[in-house]
């Protein structure tokens, strides 16, 4: 039971660091290519949209502790 536990911490752990990841890295590159110090509200929601579906995508590629 402890290790199921585990295994879902990991997981949740996982995809939310590489969800934040890819939104901060997006979102620095949207700044830079538009040269604009803020983004937009629809801006911010597509560049959330972008980072969940990657870190959806990478699902296959997590490592789940034994």
């Amino acid at each position: 039971m402890i290790v199921l536990l585990r295994n879902i911490i990991a997981f949740i752990c996982t995809f939310v660091l590489i969800s934040t990841m890819i939104m901060i890295i997006v979102q620095g590159l949207t700044i830079i290519v538009r040269k604009e110090k803020e983004i937009s509200n629809n801006q911010e929601i597509y560049i959330a949209v972008l980072g969940l579906i990657v870190a959806l995508l990478l699902i296959p590629f997590y490592f789940f502790p034994a």
